[in-house]
């Protein structure tokens, strides 16, 4: 992950971790809500995320206890081996919440994901080891005469 950009092909997985920078007061719950176009994304099973969300956010809470522990959250792509175009744009937008007032509304950066297509997935036409029958002066439908 470059900044808050994961770029990753069909087929493979990211992580990437978060934690607080400093003990809290007060429970601190970190909302990461997924804009359209990753909701498009995991309901045509391109991506999956993990934990899943529920109702469109992925919810980790920090307690007092353990805002030191990083939580992890997993992209996945799925290698539909399909020639498709990748996806870009989809995000996943944090929010975060508590009664610890240096914690509460804090502003942290979106997460940017961009999905490449799998550059093995084309589309084509492969005709194998067909039998053609040839007969000399005998011409028909869909054969070419030889000279």
């Amino acid at each position: 992950m470059v900044g808050n950009e994961i770029t990753i092909e069909e087929g493979e997985t990211s992580t990437f971790t978060v934690e607080l920078s400093s003990q809290p007061l007060d429970t601190v719950t970190i909302a990461f809500d997924e804009n359209n176009i990753l909701t498009q994304a995991i309901s045509n099973n391109r991506i999956s995320l993990n934990p899943a969300p529920a109702n469109n956010s992925i919810v980790l809470t920090f307690e007092t206890n353990n805002w030191n522990t990083p939580q992890t959250i997993t992209v996945q792509s799925v290698d539909n081996n399909i020639d498709d175009l990748g996806v870009d744009g989809m995000q996943l937008d944090p929010t975060v919440s508590s009664n610890d007032t240096s914690y509460n509304n804090l502003a942290v950066p979106s997460i940017d994901i961009e999905l490449l297509e799998d550059t093995t997935d084309s589309a084509g036409v492969t005709i194998g080891n067909a039998p053609i029958n040839l007969e000399e002066g005998h011409v028909t439908n869909n054969q070419k005469s030889l000279p």
